[in-house]
């Protein structure tokens, strides 16, 4: 990058050059200035020309910046990977939380034990289970989390 960078401070240092040469030019009277056209003492066309080359951007100028942008790029994109993973993470323990919970619930409440008579049999279905704890607070709570950071980085 420091190339590129040298290279645009050269292109500019040429154009102020020029400009100000222009300014030298337009400061004289007519007749000094037809002079110093018809002798060419100025040289305009190869300050342009000069310019024109330094300009224009060579195929490893343009690497170099294809290469910046892609950086950057995949910078963003690991960043918003990283923050990806961690919400799965979240969601991830929640679960696991959920589940712990639920299976101890239904160890603690076996039929047939005294305290919990009247009750309903603890054998539900996986999709029922899942039911109950995308609906449990906790859960819930860790989508809130994760919707209100997606939010503030969109």
């Amino acid at each position: 990058m420091d190339e590129f960078r040298v290279k645009r401070i050269k292109l500019y240092s040429q154009i102020l050059e020029f400009e100000a040469q222009l300014v030298c030019y337009f400061s004289l009277n007519k007749v000094e200035q037809t002079v110093r056209d018809m002798i060419k003492y100025d040289s305009w066309d190869g300050m342009v020309e000069n310019i024109q080359k330094m300009g224009q951007l060579s195929e490893v100028d343009r690497q170099i910046i294809d290469a910046e942008r892609m950086k950057a790029g995949f910078e963003k994109l690991e960043g918003g990977m990283r923050d990806a993973l961690n919400e799965l993470s979240c969601i991830s323990k929640s679960i696991e939380y959920e589940f712990s919970e639920r299976r101890h619930q239904r160890e603690g409440n076996v039929p047939g034990n005294s305290d919990n008579k009247g009750t309903k049999s603890y054998h539900r279905s996986e999709e029922t289970r899942y039911a109950d704890l995308v609906i449990s607070p906790r859960f819930r709570n860790c989508a809130k989390k994760h919707f209100k950071q997606k939010a503030r980085r969109d």
